[in-house]
């Protein structure tokens, strides 16, 4: 069972293993600011659930020609439908 995300050290350090990164790696860089999107957009991690899942749905789609690496704003791309992961 996954522990529930929040602010603290250990669950980014959670989120990074479950983009598929190891910190320290453009991966801990990607999911500071992905945190501070949820922050803005969802109002507090009221959707932390919403975040895990579309990083879980990165991980099962091919990535984009081109797409070297998850990134900030592609991630952002995918969680708005701008990806199809195809």
């Amino acid at each position: 069972m996954r522990p529930p995300l929040g602010r603290h050290v250990g669950h980014i350090e959670y989120l990074v293993d479950l983009a598929g990164y190891k910190h320290p790696s453009p991966g801990f860089d990607f999911v500071y600011h992905l945190l501070k999107w949820s922050d803005r957009s969802m109002g507090s991690f009221e959707n932390e659930s919403r975040i895990a899942a579309l990083i879980e749905r990165l991980q099962e789609n091919p990535r984009p020609k081109g797409v070297a690496a998850i990134t900030f704003e592609n991630f952002r791309g995918f969680s708005e439908g701008l990806w199809d992961g195809g």
